[in-house]
């Protein structure tokens, strides 16, 4: 299982701060978490014109990874992902 840890305002758009889930790719745990949240906070996750994952930032076992880097990195049981809204201001 990886254990996600869900940051910033993603955690009250998706209802939830943490989660354990089993998944091949980044790709994957995205998709299934996805599909885990209400439909109305998919928004935050996904853009639905397009499909394309927001640009949120990504801490895979302390390593961070733009998403576009991190997409097609294969998980495996014990992996821990950090999921991080953008965050802004001054």
């Amino acid at each position: 299982m990886v254990t996600v840890k869900i940051f910033g305002y993603l955690t009250a758009a998706m209802g939830m701060r943490d989660c354990t889930m089993s998944c091949g790719t980044v790709r994957d745990l995205l998709e299934e978490l996805g599909e885990k949240i209400p439909s109305e906070a998919r928004v935050h996750l996904q853009d639905p014109k397009n499909g394309q994952f927001r640009g949120f930032h990504l801490v895979i076992n302390e390593k961070s990874l733009t998403l576009a880097a991190a997409l097609d990195r294969e998980l495996v049981p014990g992996d821990v992902v950090w999921i991080i809204s953008p965050v802004a201001g001054g």
